[in-house]
């Protein structure tokens, strides 16, 4: 997990003079990614398990965003700086606050589905494909072209995603659908994301500010949908839970809201340390060791195409991710 960063930071540490500053960076950040990939590995793993007992996805959403957003208030005034505040007197920062919102609120909405019908591996590996619809949407939204070599990563993307969802003991059609709308989402949150930080002048460590603000608007999304859809059937399915299971699924949810609010905060946390390169390369590491877990932990039986085409998939996601630097 150092390899990686000493090799991208190497170079500026070297002009500045400053090994010995590098070096604590490198161990600073690698304690950070050591809780990313952690905490994100509990999230996906309880993500599953109480999915499995309470299949409602917008209600576990619900859960998840007001942990972060209850959490990120409390804390805000020791850990972070506020957001910028003319993003309050910017129409269109605002505006485009609440786009990143909604994508986001959604994007979670599908992944947590998505958890519900197949197995966490499988959306972990389609999910890594979200360079596609970075690409794809950087162009419809913002007019960017990129270069040939960069379009040309996305070709072991797509190879990736179609050898790792190989056979029927790991595909699921409703579960593709729901991997692949969810990176639309979370591609357009990027987008606008950008288009926020260039409005209001916010940085990477702002942008805790601006997740605590998003999660605070996701509920506004949330409690209507869950009430809707959810809270009906969560009553008869409770009142028919055996005892055990009553005692089991409040510390399950509680630690997955946890794990939730911990690895998004912390991949706020290393960019802010790191560039986006760094945060790209750390980003893909966490995806294989979440994969790789998720894999062991619900013992999935896998193909030997399907490990080349998660390592395809994520290999391309980095080199996507070198491109664009």
């Amino acid at each position: 997990m150092i390899w990686p960063l000493s090799i991208l930071m190497s170079s500026e540490a070297e002009g500045a003079g400053m090994h010995g500053g590098m070096h604590k960076g490198i161990l600073k950040i690698a304690v950070y990614a050591l809780i990313w990939y952690s905490s994100s590995v509990l999230a996906v793993v309880t993500s599953k398990q109480v999915l499995s007992l309470l299949p409602f996805p917008i209600t576990l959403c619900l859960f998840q965003f007001q942990t972060a957003a209850a959490l990120l208030s409390v804390v805000s005034k020791y850990f972070f700086e506020a957001a910028d505040d003319c993003s309050q007197d910017n129409i269109t920062a605002s505006v485009t606050k609440r786009k990143i919102a909604l994508s986001y609120t959604f994007g979670f909405i599908l992944t947590n589905f998505a958890y519900q019908i197949v197995a966490p591996s499988f959306v972990e590996s389609v999910k890594a494909a979200e360079p596609i619809s970075s690409a794809l949407l950087s162009f419809l939204m913002l007019g960017q072209i990129n270069s040939c070599r960069t379009y040309a990563t996305l070709v072991p993307v797509c190879l990736g995603v179609a050898l790792a969802c190989q056979g029927k003991h790991v595909f699921s059609l409703i579960g593709l659908i729901a991997s692949l709308c969810a990176n639309m989402c979370f591609s357009a949150r990027s987008v606008y994301s950008r288009q926020f930080y260039a409005l209001s002048h916010a940085t990477p460590v702002s942008g805790l500010s601006l997740f605590c603000d998003i999660s605070w608007m996701g509920l506004l999304i949330l409690y209507p949908l869950s009430f809707l859809f959810d809270w009906t059937s969560i009553s008869t399915l409770i009142f028919n839970w055996k005892y055990s299971e009553l005692q089991q699924m409040p510390l399950n949810i509680l630690l997955n809201c946890l794990a939730y609010t911990t690895y998004n905060c912390m991949s706020f946390l290393i960019l802010a340390e790191t560039n986006a390169l760094s945060h790209s390369v750390l980003n893909a590491l966490r995806r294989i060791s979440t994969i790789g877990f998720t894999i062991f932990y619900f013992d999935v039986s896998v193909s030997l195409m399907n490990e080349i085409g998660v390592i395809c998939t994520v290999l391309g996601a980095l080199l996507y991710a070198v491109s664009i630097a």
